[in-house]
């Protein structure tokens, strides 16, 4: 009972660059429905050539009131975070198999990335190791329509959150053994 009353906590971790689609992720959380952007708490952390874009982005779409922003973390504090942490939103263009992305799906946690891009020839074989039922994927061509779908689909089905952090988590122990 606790847990369903807790907002949800969503965390974007990354270079505030455009590679990393942090302007698609902060467009993708204003077009959440009102009551879903109730049930969420968001944390950016990076910084970059992007953040006063983003800063900028969080006021003019009136969403200072959920989305905080913090430029570094230490990494001693990036297991406080994982913790913490609900969702992770990865929307890196170059692909899914980067550090931070393989610190959350060894962490066990819901993850919602880009798809495989065939144009970029990026993911072409992550289903081979993260299947549809380990991570959210979102189609290459529609981030921003398809993230707030995602988001408030998961928000308004908590257990499915669970799911895909239990299913992420024993896959990763699987596939990153050595990680």
């Amino acid at each position: 009972k606790k847990r369903e009353k807790k907002k949800i906590s969503i965390f974007f971790i990354g270079r505030l660059e455009n590679i990393k689609g942090c302007i698609e992720f902060v467009e993708g959380i204003s077009l959440l429905k009102e009551r879903d952007k109730k049930k969420v708490t968001v944390t950016i952390i990076g910084t970059g050539s992007l953040k006063s874009d983003i800063l900028s982005l969080i006021k003019k779409k009136k969403l200072t009131n959920i989305i905080k922003h913090k430029d570094r973390i230490s990494h001693s504090q990036i297991n406080h975070i994982h913790k913490k942490c609900d969702i992770y939103v990865s929307l890196n263009k170059l692909g899914n198999l980067s550090n931070s992305n393989l610190e959350c799906f060894s962490s066990g946690i819901c993850s919602i990335v880009v798809d495989k891009n065939p144009e970029m020839l990026s993911d072409l074989n992550m289903n081979k190791y993260f299947g549809n039922k380990t991570l959210v994927k979102i189609p290459f061509d529609s981030i921003q329509t398809e993230l707030p779908k995602k988001i408030s689909y998961l928000i308004n089905n908590r257990p499915r959150i669970n799911y895909y952090a239990k299913n992420l988590y024993n896959q990763a122990f699987k596939v990153l053994k050595t990680w």
